[in-house]
């Protein structure tokens, strides 16, 4: 199995969106999302939570933005309100998460990555 892991910046949502493409080690691409989690997180409580997600779970089939071929992508639809969650207090605005760069994709990949089975190393 191959996983490809692609994190591109959403003008719509205004937060980067992970997109996700597993290739079976018999050459198929996978785009049922059920199946991927399965395949990609041996978290029970991981998966539970993604297929909980209303309206057919949290992964979705979507041409990829840059490559124009069918992904899988993590909607976004509570990413900006996840990650202001977490900013440190007096470190947000309205709608604004003032924090740097490293620290935001940091968090970010921290939280949605293992729904796809992407970890970072502690050391971020």
């Amino acid at each position: 199995m191959r996983i490809e892991y692609h994190a591109v910046y959403s003008a719509t949502w205004r937060v980067p969106v992970l997109y996700v493409r597993v290739v079976a080690s018999d050459g198929e691409v996978v785009l049922d999302g059920e199946k991927v989690c399965d395949m990609v997180t041996d978290d029970a409580q991981v998966r539970q939570a993604m297929a909980a997600v209303p309206f057919g779970g949290a992964l979705g089939v979507v041409d990829h933005p840059e490559l124009g071929v069918p992904f899988l992508y993590l909607h976004p639809c509570h990413t900006a309100e996840l990650l202001r969650a977490i900013a440190p207090t007096g470190c947000r605005d309205t709608d604004v998460i003032r924090v740097g760069p490293d620290e935001y994709l940091a968090a970010w990949l921290s939280l949605s990555g293992p729904a796809v089975g992407l970890t970072l190393p502690i050391c971020y």
